[in-house]
This record gives structure tokens, sequence and C-alpha cells, in this order.
């Protein structure tokens, strides 16, 4: 445990070397999540609610969103292409010999916190949200933390099932790109297909 601690302490200095890369990120992330908050302003300037959401409605299941998602791309942003970093390259021996978890090891080497501006936005659309709307009683603000982090473990979950594939099947892609290949293949019929 101290060595993920260690390692966690190294990874969080790295990214806090270079502030420049930390803030361009952030931003990034947060014009995004503006590109978004337009289109519900422009939705709901024309029309007053969509299939009896008002504009606060949604805007609380959005920032919610947001808050997941931004917490799952800070601490699984990495799985996506480990299998070209590790098993292409070589390296899986590097996680292996770790003390440790080398699932720990592998999530904690690839922390990208400029994410986090994300979730903090997500954070604020819900509380920008919830005053327009009437009261909320305590458990849903004592909720809304567990949904987020909820959220965010499931997508991670899904990340690393995704990613767990392409340690198995050599691939020279992104794992994701297993993903899209298969669907691509679900779309002809086998008998398009010469027999084997």
């Amino acid at each position: 445990m101290r060595s993920l601690r260690a390692l966690l302490r190294a990874r969080w200095a790295v990214a806090r070397a270079d502030p420049l890369d930390l803030a361009v990120g952030a931003i990034a992330d947060l014009l995004v999540a503006v590109v978004g908050l337009v289109f519900l302003w422009a939705l709901f300037h024309r029309v007053p609610d969509v299939a009896g959401w008002r504009a606060p409605e949604v805007l609380m299941v959005w920032g919610l969103t947001e808050m997941a998602s931004g917490l799952c791309l800070c601490f699984f942003q990495g799985l996506w292409v480990q299998n070209q970093r590790y098993v292409m390259t070589g390296d899986l021996d590097r996680l292996l010999v770790r003390p440790g978890s080398p699932l720990l090891s592998l999530l904690v080497g690839h922390l990208a916190p400029a994410h986090l501006a994300l979730a903090f936005a997500g954070a604020g659309m819900v509380v920008a949200a919830s005053l327009a709307l009437p009261p909320l009683p305590l458990a849903a603000w004592l909720a809304a933390p567990f949904v987020a982090l909820g959220g965010a473990a499931l997508l991670g979950g899904m990340a690393l099932l995704v990613s767990s594939v392409g340690l198995v099947v050599p691939h020279r892609g992104r794992t994701v790109g297993l993903v899209e290949q298969a669907a691509a293949f679900a779309r002809y019929p086998l008998s398009t297909f010469p027999a084997w």
C-alpha cells in the first residue's frame, strides 16, 4: 500500500509539473461542457419542456452525468490504450513486477487530473439546477456524490471490460477499435463471408 501511495504522489507531481498542460486540458473539458449547455439552452429557449422534462431537471441529470464522466476520465483514461502501450510494446512486465495490484498500478499510472474540471462543472450544473427546482430533501443531496461515483465506476468497469479484450486479442490499434470492428462485422450476415 505504501508503494501505491508513493506512485500516486509521483503521478500527481508529474501532473503538477506542467501546469499549462493541466490548464489546457481542463479548459478543453470545460469548453466541451459549454457546448452541451448551449445546446440545452437553445432547445429549452424554443420549447418549454421535452416529454415533461423542464430545463432545470434536464440540467440536473446532465450535471450528474458530467460529474460521473469527469471522474471516470480522471481515473480510467489510460485503459483505452493499454494494449498499444503495454502489450504491443512489451512493457506489460513493468506493471506485473511492481509491488501491489497491477490494476491499481495501471489506474494510478494513467491519472488525468485535468478531467476533474469536468466533474466540478457537473457539480456546478447540479447546484445551478437545484436553485431553479423545489427544495431537494437532504437524502437527495447526500445521494448525489454516490450517484456520480457509481456512474464513474460503471463507466470505468465498461472501459476495463473492453480494455481487457485488448490483452487477449492482439490488435495494433486502440482497444475501443476492437469494439468498432465487431460492430462493423455484425452488420453483415455470416453468409457473405467464405466458409473456412
